[in-house]
């Protein structure tokens, strides 16, 4: 008798221990008694997120299926959930009383995927069976999973030793952790003093694809960038295709050639303005990149790079552009540790490292967005 509310959760994914956003998931009651009343089947959710500075959710009602048990079978009279947020992309599971795609149903928030060290739902069980009160704590959980991409650069780099560390953290480590939910692509550095071709892009755009197709959240790791607080003109930018040169911190001059900065993207936007040359080429090529991931799901970019978020006109400006909505560092990021060697912790700069959190996840606590694009700047063609 005691164990007569005993349930379980099954997946629509293909391991019905875990599931995803945008799978479904059903419970069933393992062995129901004949009949029973005032059941209450509620899900529960506990969240570790990345961001130690955030509560952590322990056992939080996520949804509940009030019913009865009549011949064995369980019977939703009502279905109690928190009404979806105004978000205009809320991150959902949907949560069944069976497989039957009519059954009793509720949608459920999940939290940011970027923002999650793991997630985990499980169920209670309440009834009154044979006038006896029975409650059923479940202990087989549904882990929740999000999967994530990066984008790094391929190495080596001689002239940038600082992304032979990443690159090995983003492999080694990052994607190691959940390599059926992590993904990682390589782009090529360039080092030219030539002038920029549409070409040169191509291979990004291609990288891009190719994470948006296996996630939702996609990290651009290839290169530096500044929120426009070091060169001295206020002017935010960040790499986009590595470019093997040495930092831009003086006396080093500032070489890159395939960066985007904020007077560039403010420039395209400008009513009036016909940017030419360089910029022209620049802003093209990310109107391909927003042709190329229209309609592949992806749902967030996190400019993974030193400080950017600092720049809310320049942010702004890129996700208009893209058409995708933006994240961004606002901090200094560092990787610390020695390639090949699986000890390499990611971190904000000063910040006390934290292990095993850095050497798995990239740091969060401090990206500003998201950015959502407002209405497409003008176009100019390659």
């Amino acid at each position: 008798m005691a164990d007569s509310l005993a349930a379980s959760f099954f997946s629509s994914n293909k391991d019905r221990n875990l599931a995803i956003p945008g799978d479904t998931v059903t419970f069933t009651l393992t062995s129901p008694p004949t009949a029973a009343t005032d059941v209450l089947i509620s899900v529960l959710e506990t969240v570790a997120f990345l961001d130690t500075a955030k509560a952590q959710v322990t056992d939080r009602l996520i949804g509940a299926f009030r019913g009865r048990i009549t011949r064995g079978v369980f019977q939703v009279e009502r279905i109690i959930g928190a009404p979806l947020p105004p978000s205009p992309d809320p991150v959902l599971i949907r949560i069944a009383a069976s497989p039957d795609p009519a059954s009793p149903h509720l949608f459920a928030q999940m939290p940011e995927p970027e923002q999650i060290q793991a997630h985990a739902l499980r169920l209670r069980v309440e009834g009154t069976v044979s006038g006896k009160k029975l409650t059923f704590e479940g202990t087989s959980n549904v882990q929740m999973e999000y999967p994530l991409a990066m984008i790094v650069p391929a190495i080596p780099m001689p002239h940038d030793p600082n992304f032979a560390i990443l690159e090995s953290w983003a492999v080694a480590q990052w994607k190691a952790h959940k390599p059926n939910f992590r993904h990682v692509e390589h782009v090529t550095a360039l080092r030219f003093t030539r002038r920029i071709a549409p070409g040169d892009y191509d291979q990004l755009i291609n990288a891009f694809v190719a994470c948006a197709r296996k996630a939702s959240v996609v990290a651009l790791s290839t290169g530096h960038g500044d929120g426009g607080q070091s060169r001295g003109n206020s002017v935010a930018w960040c790499n986009i295709v590595p470019e093997d040169f040495p930092v831009p911190i003086a006396p080093n001059p500032f070489l890159y050639n395939l960066d985007i900065s904020e007077d560039g993207l403010l420039d395209g936007a400008t009513q009036g303005r016909l940017p030419g040359g360089v910029s022209k080429v620049k802003l093209d090529a990310l109107d391909r990149l927003s042709d190329a991931l229209a309609g592949t799901g992806i749902r967030r970019i996190l400019l993974h790079t030193c400080t950017v978020g600092q720049n809310k006109a320049f942010m702004q400006a890129f996700a208009d552009r893209v058409q995708v909505p933006m994240l961004a560092q606002t901090d200094h990021v560092e990787h610390i540790g020695f390639p090949g060697k699986l000890k390499i912790l990611a971190h904000y700069e000063g910040v006390n490292t934290v292990s095993p959190r850095d050497l798995r996840h990239w740091p969060i606590s401090t990206v500003a967005g998201p950015f959502r694009p407002g209405p497409k700047p003008r176009r100019f063609g390659p």
